[in-house]
């Protein structure tokens, strides 16, 4: 299970993640879907713990 609580990522000006609330229960299969720039790169960065947080929390960050 993966849980998200208000993930929040910046990069200079630029706002990568808006406040994101997910949560993804065992056994699903979830796809990303949006434009260049909609920030899917970024919350895999995240949950795979390359990127930190600016806010928010993610008790389920994937462990490489």
């Amino acid at each position: 299970m993966i849980e998200m609580t208000n993930l929040s990522k910046c990069f200079k000006q630029t706002q990568a993640l808006h406040p994101l609330n997910l949560n993804i229960s065992g056994g699903y299969i979830l796809g990303l879907l949006g434009q260049n720039g909609a920030g899917k790169t970024t919350l895999l960065r995240v949950l795979a713990t390359l990127l930190a947080l600016r806010s928010g929390h993610c008790p389920g960050q994937l462990s490489l």
